[in-house]
């Protein structure tokens, strides 16, 4: 369950940058994937099927490589757990789709933007299967971030996270 519950929290603090940075000369850029470049700070609770609610609290540092593809490093920390690192690597393609890697999942990781929402979806090394939506606010300051989890065709595990930009 540890697993599911990193994937819950680290995928919530993905895409945070402002107007002129280096991402702007890379063509036109989502407000989800601007909002991840520099540093991010999420907080919320994941709520594991027959337990009660944790504390989980996501640091992150968002940068552009010169392919354009976003790297996301983050530490993850949960009430109760030892804190964890991981990386993601997001590119985002031709009308708003999002394909990459995230270090402790065993699928690629797909997704969309469609204006202020990113939707991610991938299968954890530990057969979880993972979907959120993550929503950036009118100020572009914070996002909030749902996350489903779902293990043999059940729902485990549920996140719900604020996102800042710091």
């Amino acid at each position: 369950m540890r697993g599911i519950i990193f994937a819950a929290a680290g995928a919530a603090t993905l895409f945070a940058g402002l107007p002129g940075t280096a991402v702007d000369a890379q063509g036109p850029v989502s407000a989800p994937r601007k909002f991840f470049i520099g540093v991010t700070e999420g907080k919320g609770s994941v709520k594991i099927v027959l337990h009660k609610a944790r504390a989980v609290h996501v640091r992150s540092v968002g940068r552009v490589e010169n392919d354009g593809t976003l790297v996301l490093d983050q530490r993850v920390e949960q009430e109760g757990e030892k804190p964890m690192q991981r990386q993601w690597r997001l590119r985002e393609g031709a009308g708003g789709q999002i394909s990459g890697s995230l270090s402790d999942a065993k699928t690629p990781v797909v997704g969309k933007v469609a204006g202020p929402v990113l939707t991610l979806s991938y299968q954890m090394k530990s057969g979880e299967k993972v979907a959120q939506v993550i929503t950036l606010a009118p100020d572009g300051q914070s996002a909030f971030n749902k996350m489903t989890i779902h293990r043999f065709g059940m729902k485990v595990a549920t996140l719900e996270e604020t996102i800042r930009r710091k």
